[in-house]
């Protein structure tokens, strides 16, 4: 069980929690910010809304960690963010747009994220400090530095275009990105985001996402989360 906090701008954000929460009703989940949105919006194949001041007309009435949504903020606030991290979400997505939360604990490479379900989406969407950041696909070898969206992030929320219906699964045991490695057995080794010279049986090794430590893997590595 943990407590995480969520900055929202004035006005539109596209945001996600990463936790089970212990009561997914909505109000509950936005209790901390009550008085200070007005809409919010969710999209399952049909757009939901949520409407504090008309409750009864409205047809969002749970979030969780596997949906994203569209919350309009009426004055600049923190969204306290408490349940479970968990170990393993399986989103199940629909041909078409699908908007997704990004039930993680750090940032992960996107292509990484979202590897369960390689060649079954193309085109990737997030709203971030009041801009749209894209990747496509169709641009991995020529064209990749197109894309502007390369991680998936706590906190936002995805559109997601499925190519058919296809089960996403997200886990929280993340591959590292380790560089300038000479040795291909790890055991107990330290992956510091910031450590370019962290010798470990002349290993030299640099994690660029930030994964945590490595554990009782031979050839490539994979990591705990930070806790």
């Amino acid at each position: 069980f943990s407590v995480s906090a969520i900055n929202l701008n004035q006005g539109w954000n596209l945001v996600s929690i990463n936790k089970i929460p212990n009561d997914s009703s909505i109000s509950a989940v936005l209790s901390s910010i009550s008085g200070n949105y007005d809409l919010v919006y969710a999209y399952d194949g049909a757009w939901q809304v949520y409407d504090p001041n008309d409750i009864p007309g409205s047809t969002l009435t749970t979030i969780d960690e596997k949906i994203g949504f569209w919350i309009n903020m009426t004055s600049a606030d923190a969204l306290t963010v408490s349940g479970t991290l968990p170990t393993s979400t399986n989103i199940n997505l629909v041909q078409g747009w699908n908007l997704i939360g990004s039930p993680t604990n750090s940032a992960k490479l996107l292509e990484d994220a979202l590897i369960s379900i390689d060649g079954s989406y193309d085109v990737v969407y997030a709203y971030m400090n009041g801009g749209w950041e894209s990747y496509d696909s169709t641009r991995r070898s020529k064209f990749d530095y197109l894309n502007t969206l390369n991680y998936v992030t706590l906190d936002y929320g995805y559109w997601v275009r499925a190519l058919e219906p296809v089960t996403l699964t997200i886990t929280n045991v993340c591959i590292p990105i380790l560089l300038n490695t000479s040795w291909s057995t790890w055991s107990d080794i330290e992956c510091l985001p910031t450590n370019f010279k962290n010798q470990t049986r002349s290993l030299t090794q640099y994690d660029a996402n930030e994964c945590g430590t490595v554990i009782n893997q031979i050839g490539r590595a994979s990591c705990r989360e930070r806790v």
